[in-house]
């Protein structure tokens, strides 16, 4: 498990999970196509199946389909991390063994939104997770989607569990680190999910970023995190600066959409394709997103390689 916790950080690509043109089957082929193209371009690990990844519109077979696509992908290069969130701790230690058993490295948990927990069932839930599956658990705060939040006690705790290796912080407020990282001797792993606040968390000490940019400017993002681990901010802030017209069209929710339409635009291999909920954005949204994928730096014609 320690050697779980070394190889998580950095940059971590929030991965979509493709579908055919109807919408009605996974496409392992594009899923594949994709993963690798990010790992080419120096992404450090995949994140399967969750908001980006349209885990709330997979089977429970597709969700497996797609951490074992993923790892294959990966072929033991990176960590792959199986987003397991559900409302139900029954449900998500299900989820986290079927992705054990499909090669996942790690699950990541957001707390169980609808039921609204105490902190006391938030802990419980995670405690769970990690003992029933026996899977290391990032957990996840993400409170603008799940209504409860992890509150500081709480990730005091967490980092004392056994099986339980890191925090996500959906959040996108860096101040929060501070207030929820308890000396741990490094061991514990710092996640945000914010692109938007990733300079200033890992200038307070945070380890990575799970990124939906980095579909759409894998080397960009992937420098950008090299840098900061490298303590060269100054390049991190120019990387950062250059992505920002990018991040601040993919903060308007929902994002996955957004992602795969732009994909698509590049390359006719990866269908735009989403499920209802989600509808496919506007055209002149697709279109602002691909110009700002020109100033990161990644011009279209290098994700189509």
């Amino acid at each position: 498990m320690r050697g779980v916790r070394s190889g998580i950080g950095g940059c971590i690509a929030a991965l979509p999970s493709f579908f055919t043109s109807d919408g009605r089957h996974l496409d392992e082929a594009a899923v594949d196509l994709h993963a690798r193209r990010l790992l080419a371009q120096g992404v450090g690990g995949l994140v399967c199946c969750g908001a980006v990844g349209e885990g709330a519109t997979l089977t429970f077979a597709e969700r497996s389909r797609v951490v074992a696509v993923a790892v294959e992908a990966s072929a033991g290069r990176t960590p792959v991390i199986a987003d397991v969130s559900a409302c139900g701790t029954r449900a998500a230690v299900e989820l986290a063994r079927a992705a054990k058993e499909a090669g996942a490295d790690a699950a990541m948990v957001v707390t169980p939104w609808y039921s609204r927990p105490t902190q006391r069932g938030v802990i419980r839930h995670f405690e769970d997770i990690a003992q029933a599956a026996v899977l290391p658990v990032i957990a996840a705060a993400d409170p603008r989607r799940a209504a409860i939040d992890v509150e500081p006690a709480s990730a005091w705790r967490l980092q004392e569990l056994p099986g339980v290796i890191g925090f996500a912080d959906m959040a996108g407020c860096a101040e929060r680190l501070a207030e929820r990282k308890r000396r741990s001797g490094g061991a514990f792993v710092w996640l945000t999910g914010d692109d938007a606040s990733a300079l200033s968390f890992h200038l307070a000490g945070g380890d990575g970023v799970v990124s939906a940019a980095a579909n759409l400017a894998p080397a960009a993002c992937a420098a950008f995190a090299a840098a900061c681990r490298d303590g060269d901010f100054k390049r991190a802030v120019d990387l950062h600066r250059g992505l920002a017209a990018l991040v601040g069209l993919l903060g308007r929710k929902p994002c996955a959409s957004l992602v795969k339409a732009a994909l698509a635009t590049a390359d006719p291999r990866l269908s735009p394709a989403v499920r209802l909920p989600l509808v496919p954005p506007p055209l002149a949204a697709v279109a602002r997103l691909i110009a700002a994928m020109a100033t990161a730096d990644v011009p279209r014609t290098r994700a189509a390689a």
